[in-house]
């Protein structure tokens, strides 16, 4: 039931049912975690089959929904977008946080929370020792895909049809065995870069979706970082939140 409240937060102002109702579509493309014909959409939406074909199409016109070459339909890379833009906006960066200061404290290196957003990776979060800060490594960097810990990750873990049109773009992307490492051990550390001293080691974080939204990382020294230590303690922490926020735990609770 509608409130005074709920009256007041929109001025008086009723919503377009129809727009309502196309957004919910949009809900339920969502939630098959897959490519969906619209035949079996529409089968569980129920209603006028032509009204909700109208409704599909407005939302492939809107860059929300994309048919594939299969004849299904999926989501764009917009929505991809647009969702890493809400976790910002939500505080994920705040919300880690404080795991952020522990992790720190307990490595004694700095820890970023990195986020991808169309093919470059942006820290939205960080806790910085005085090495890193010797590097502006700090909040708004980019860094590349290809020889970053975080990247690799991205890689190993976007969708394939992320990863294609990263590829159709012309982005450069660790190699099949890297991929298929980070996959299998759920870490990776960065490539040594000629000049570079510094490691960092960086594990995904994913939503209730299964759907990886971010990176955590440490960086420092290559003469004191400890990937042995740092990867368990990276394990540990992620499963913390993920446990907190609901988020996927591929690993199950190894590292609870």
């Amino acid at each position: 039931m509608e409130t005074k409240r709920d009256e007041g937060a929109r001025g008086g102002t009723r919503p377009l049912s129809s727009s309502l109702r196309t957004l919910a579509m949009l809900d339920e493309i969502a939630s098959f975690n897959r490519p969906v014909r619209f035949a079996e959409l529409a089968r569980k939406i129920g209603g006028s089959r032509a009204t909700n074909f109208q409704k599909l199409i407005t939302l492939v016109e809107a860059g929300w929904v994309e048919p594939n070459a299969a004849g299904e339909y999926q989501l764009t890379l917009h929505a991809a977008r647009v969702g890493s833009i809400a976790f910002n906006q939500v505080g994920l960066g705040k919300r880690m946080h404080p795991i952020m200061e522990q992790l720190s404290a307990e490595l004694g290196e700095s820890v970023s929370l990195v986020v991808l957003d169309k093919d470059a990776l942006y820290i939205i979060e960080e806790v910085l020792t005085q090495d890193l800060l010797r590097v502006s490594y700090r909040v708004g960097t980019t860094m590349r895909i290809t020889d970053t810990a975080s990247g690799r990750i991205f890689a190993a873990f976007i969708s394939d049809r992320h990863r294609q049109d990263l590829v159709a773009a012309g982005t450069v992307l660790p190699d099949a065995e890297i991929i298929a490492a980070v996959r299998r051990d759920h870490y990776a550390t960065s490539h040594r870069a000629e000049k570079s001293d510094i490691l960092a080691v960086g594990v995904p974080v994913f939503d209730a979706q299964q759907r990886i939204i971010a990176v955590l990382s440490i960086a420092g020294p290559y003469d004191r970082v400890n990937v042995a230590a740092a990867r368990p303690a990276l394990m540990r922490a992620t499963s913390r939140f993920m446990t907190e926020t609901g988020g996927w735990k591929p690993w199950g609770d190894a590292w609870d």
